[in-house]
């Protein structure tokens, strides 16, 4: 019987032949049999040598280890590989080099790093390794998805690997998900880091505001200072005083309705306009010259303003007997209704 790496194919023979290269031939075997595809078989062999990790080859018949190839870079190939192909590097992972013998965590193959993630497989480079988005973290490496949300009271710009990146400072607020802290409202502060919501930004006192979002203490809150043409508002602040009304002077408590025979059509006046002498308005708050009517027009039975005289709106002169004189009314003046004189007479 033949010892193995050779063989004897003639029964009775008395020396057994030397295995061919691209062969291997066991002990006691009279066919020499084909490398197999993922390995080489010198002359002699008794059994095949698998390809060297970090390697493969694809053809049958070999006889070197020439013919063992270098895994291609995106790809591992442990000892005996067959094809590259069929062992990608897997997601989460990057391989830059070819001859790769291990999947992650292994010399030649390296996972993307905490606070980046990768979701395909195969790939031959570092830039494959994405930076985890704003508002999500990647805690380990070798991830091929983000690992969740940043946690309430903490803020996570992209390229975190905590759920705590970064707390959330006095003066802001972030909920779950936040790439970035939101600032408290104008009129509020926040005195404490880590809050959750914007229900944490405290009101300034009544009668106080700040000057910009953000505040983070009492001390920014500053004394409200209405000018002349608005009113101070505890509640809400400084209020422009609508048209018809004015203040004139600083922190007024209220607008005042212009006069009566006065108008402003100005929103924030600090003084209303008199009517032309001749025309009246109807009551206070005027806040339109058109609104200015006029004029007001006294009548007599006698000559130079004599006898029985009375006054009526230009718009209400509706009189039934003889008129000798009558002059227009300037300056202020008693506001006549309709009914007082309907110029019955």
């Amino acid at each position: 019987t033949c010892e193995g790496g050779a063989y004897s194919d003639t029964a009775g023979a008395v020396e057994c032949q030397t295995c061919p290269e691209g062969h291997y031939c066991p002990a006691g075997t009279s066919d020499p049999a084909q490398c197999p595809a993922g390995s080489y078989c010198p002359a002699g062999a008794a059994d095949s040598t698998p390809c060297p990790a970090g390697t493969f080859n694809t053809e049958s018949g070999s006889s070197s280890a020439d013919s063992c190839v270098a895994c291609p870079t995106g790809s591992y190939c442990p000892a005996g590989a067959a094809d590259s192909t069929s062992t990608p590097c897997p997601a989460g992972t990057f391989n830059t080099e070819s001859g790769s013998s291990s999947p992650a965590g292994a010399a030649d193959s390296t996972p993307c790093p905490a606070g980046t993630f990768n979701t395909e497989s195969s790939s031959s480079s570092a830039d494959s390794c994405v930076a985890c988005p704003g508002g999500s973290y990647c805690a380990t490496e070798g991830l091929s998805a983000v690992s969740g949300p940043c946690d309430a009271g903490y803020y996570c710009p992209e390229g975190s690997s905590s759920a705590e990146q970064n707390i959330s400072p006095p003066g802001t607020y972030s909920p779950t998900g936040s790439s970035s802290p939101t600032l408290c409202p104008k009129n509020t502060y926040g005195p404490n880091e880590g809050a959750e919501d914007a229900a944490a930004c405290q009101k300034c006192p009544p009668g106080y505001e700040t000057q910009d979002t953000g505040a983070s203490s009492t001390d920014s809150c500053t004394e409200v200072i209405c000018d002349p043409g608005s009113y101070r508002d505890l509640e809400v602040g400084c209020v422009v005083c609508a048209a018809g009304s004015y203040s004139d002077t600083q922190n007024a408590d209220a607008c005042t309705p212009c006069a009566r025979n006065t108008y402003t059509s100005i929103a924030g006046s600090t003084a209303c306009l008199v009517c032309p002498d001749t025309a009246y308005t109807w009551g206070e708050g005027t806040d339109s010259f058109d609104k200015c009517i006029g004029p007001v027009v006294e009548v007599c039975t006698e000559k130079d303003m004599g006898g029985d005289c009375g006054r009526y709106y230009d718009d209400n002169l509706q009189i039934n007997y003889d008129i000798l004189s009558l002059q227009v009314v300037r300056g202020e003046f008693e506001v006549y209704t309709a009914p007082n004189h309907g110029g019955d007479y």
